[in-house]
C-alpha cells in the first residue's frame, strides 16, 4: 500500500515516527504563533475531497468497538477496521517525518484534511467549520469532533485510498427527552460505551454509504435503548418498534477467533467429591465441654464439641490428616473449581486441612476464597496452596459447630474506636477480650436449638464468660430469661441439621 499525499514544501522541523493512538481528547484553544499566517500573502486556493465512505457491515449481529459518541451519534469500528487503523497510523507517521510549510488557505473548498495532534502525531480529518483562527474537524477514523488551531490543520489527504474507518450509527426507535440529546445523556453514553467492544445488531443500512446505520446495541445482553429508557433519558417510538426489522441470534464474542481442540481430553473417571456432611449435637446432650476454634463476634463462634462420637471422629480425622500432610507431594493440584467444591487448603499453621471453594477473589493473580470447614474461618489463597482431597476424608462430618453465646448483647451506643467491618455493633476490643477468655477450658450449656444453636459459656471456675465483658462496658446484659450462674441442664429439642454459613471475619 502506497501513501498518497498532496505535495507541499516541507518544514525543517523533524517529527519522530510513533504508533498511532486514539486522537487527543482536548486541544489548546486560541491561536498560536504558528497561526500567524503572512498578512501580505494572498490566500492559496486549494480543494480537497472527502475521504472515502466506510465499508458498511451486513445486517445482523456483530462485535464492534465504540470510538466516539457525539450528540446522539455513536461511532463504531469493525474488528477489521481496528486492525487496519494500526497499520494506517504507522504508515502515516513513517511518511510524515516533517511538517509541511503552512500558508494562508481558502478553506471553503476544503473537505478532507490532515492535522497534527497535541501528541505530535498525524491524523486524518474532515473540515466541518472554520471559526476565525480555529477549524472544527471530525477525526474520520474515530468520529470525535474538536476545534483545532488553524496552524495545525493542512488541506491535504493522507492515504486517500483507504476509506474512513469508523461508522456513524444511531439507536433504533429512540427519542431523546427534551428538544435534543442532553449533556447528561451523552455523558452516560460515553461512560458506558467508549473504547468498549459491544454486540451491535445492524437493523438498517442507509442507501448513502456515508449515511447513518440504524442499530441496536447490547451490553452484556442488555439493550442500551432499554437502559436509557429506564433512566428516563429517552422514550421509545412505538410506531417504529412495531415495524418488522432484521433480527438474528446474537453473536458470541470473538467466536471466529476460537481454535478449540478436544484432543487429549477424556471423560472424568470418577464424579467430583462432595459435599461435606454436617453433624448436629445429639438431642440428649445439653452440657458439654468445647474448644473454641474461631471467633466471629463476641457472641458468635465456631467450636469443637468434646463429646461422644463427635470427639472421637475429630481424633480420627486428625490422625488421617497427619498422614496426608506427611505425604503432601503425592497430592495433585486442583483441576476443577466448582462452587463449594471440596479440597485441602493450607491453614495458618502451614498444614493442610479440609476446605470448600467459595469464589474466585481475583484473576490476576488467580486467588480463591475458601472456608476451612473444620475451623469455620475464611482465607484467600493462590492455586499453589490448594490440593485435591483424598476421598476417605469425606466420610467425617464437618467438625466445627457454629454457636451463639447467650446472656449479653452489643452496647446500645456505637462503640468508641475500631469496630468490626462486618458487624459494626461490636468493637475489635470486645472481640480480643472474648478471644483471650476463650483460651481456657470452656463448658457450654444449651439454651435453645432453634433457630440456631444457642449456649451459655462457662469458664473452668463455672463462671459465665461474658461477665467480664459486662464489667468493662464492652457489652450489655440481655434482658431475656433468667440466666443460671453455673452450668445446668437445659431442655432438649430436635437439632437443626443445617448450619448457617458465617460472613468473613477478623479472628
Amino acid at each position: 500500500m502506497h501513501l498518497k499525499c498532496a505535495t507541499i514544501s516541507p518544514h525543517p522541523t523533524s517529527i519522530a515516527p510513533a504508533p498511532c493512538p486514539a486522537p487527543p481528547c482536548s486541544y489548546p484553544g486560541g491561536s498560536t504563533p504558528e497561526a500567524a499566517h503572512g498578512t501580505h500573502q494572498s490566500a492559496v486556493k486549494v480543494r480537497t475531497q472527502l475521504y472515502g465512505p466506510p465499508d458498511l457491515p451486513q445486517l445482523g449481529h456483530t462485535r464492534m468497538k465504540v470510538t466516539a459518541v457525539e450528540d446522539g451519534l455513536i461511532y463504531i469500528q469493525t474488528r477489521d477496521a481496528g486492525g487496519r487503523l494500526e497499520v494506517l497510523g504507522n504508515r502515516i507517521q513513517d511518511r510524515m517525518k516533517t511538517a509541511p510549510q503552512q500558508k494562508p488557505y481558502t478553506w471553503k473548498s476544503v473537505m478532507g484534511c490532515a492535522l497534527m495532534g497535541t501528541d505530535r502525531l498525524w491524523y486524518r480529518a474532515q473540515v466541518l467549520e472554520v471559526l476565525r483562527e480555529l477549524v472544527k474537524v471530525r477525526y474520520v477514523d474515530y468520529g470525535s469532533v474538536e476545534s483545532i488551531p488553524m496552524a495545525h490543520v493542512y488541506p491535504m489527504l493522507l492515504c486517500e485510498e483507504i476509506p474512513q474507518l469508523c461508522i456513524p450509527c444511531h439507536l433504533h426507535a429512540v427519542i431523546p427527552v427534551g428538544r435534543g440529546w442532553q449533556k447528561d445523556t451523552v455523558a452516560l453514553l460515553k461512560m458506558m460505551l467508549l473504547k468498549r467492544s459491544v454486540d451491535v445488531q445492524v437493523l438498517e443500512i442507509p442507501a448513502d454509504p456515508r449515511g447513518v446505520l440504524t442499530v441496536e446495541i447490547l451490553l452484556d445482553g442488555l439493550s442500551l435503548s432499554r437502559i436509557l429508557c429506564h433512566h428516563q433519558h429517552v422514550t421509545m417510538d412505538k410506531k417504529l418498534l412495531s415495524q418488522k426489522v432484521h433480527t438474528s441470534a446474537p453473536c458470541l464474542p470473538f467466536q471466529d477467533h476460537w481454535d478449540i481442540s478436544t484432543e487429549g481430553l477424556s471423560v472424568p473417571q470418577a464424579p467430583p467429591l462432595g459435599p461435606f456432611t454436617y453433624a448436629s449435637l445429639p438431642p440428649d446432650v445439653s452440657h458439654f465441654r468445647v474448644k473454641v476454634v474461631h471467633t466471629l463476634t463476641p457472641d458468635q463462634m465456631y467450636v469443637w464439641p468434646l463429646v461422644g462420637s463427635m470427639e472421637a471422629d475429630g481424633d480420627h480425622l486428625d490422625q488421617m490428616l497427619s498422614g496426608v500432610n506427611a505425604n503432601l507431594d503425592q497430592l495433585a493440584l486442583l483441576s476443577d473449581f466448582p462452587h463449594e467444591g471440596v479440597c485441602l487448603a493450607e491453614y495458618r499453621d502451614g498444614c493442610y486441612y479440609r476446605a470448600k471453594l467459595m469464589k474466585f477473589s481475583s484473576m490476576d493473580p488467580i486467588m480463591l476464597m475458601v472456608q476451612h470447614v473444620d475451623f469455620g474461618s475464611y482465607d484467600t489463597l493462590p492455586l499453589s496452596k490448594l490440593r485435591q482431597m483424598p476421598a476417605e476424608l469425606l466420610r467425617f462430618p464437618v467438625r466445627a459447630l457454629k454457636v451463639k453465646a447467650a446472656g449479653f448483647l452489643p452496647p446500645r451506643s456505637r462503640p468508641v474506636g475500631n469496630v468490626l467491618s462486618y458487624a459494626p455493633q461490636w468493637s475489635i476490643e470486645a472481640v480480643r477480650h472474648m478471644t483471650r477468655s476463650l483460651h481456657s477450658q470452656v463448658t457450654a450449656s444449651v439454651v435453645s436449638r432453634e433457630p440456631e444453636l444457642t449456649v451459655l459459656l462457662y469458664d473452668e471456675s463455672e463462671e459465665l464468660m461474658h461477665l467480664s465483658l459486662l464489667a468493662t462496658g464492652l457489652a450489655e446484659p440481655d434482658d431475656g430469661p433468667s440466666i443460671p450462674h453455673s452450668p445446668s441442664s437445659s431442655s432438649t429439642t430436635t437439632p437443626n441439621p443445617e448450619l448457617e454459613n458465617p460472613r468473613r471475619d477478623q479472628s
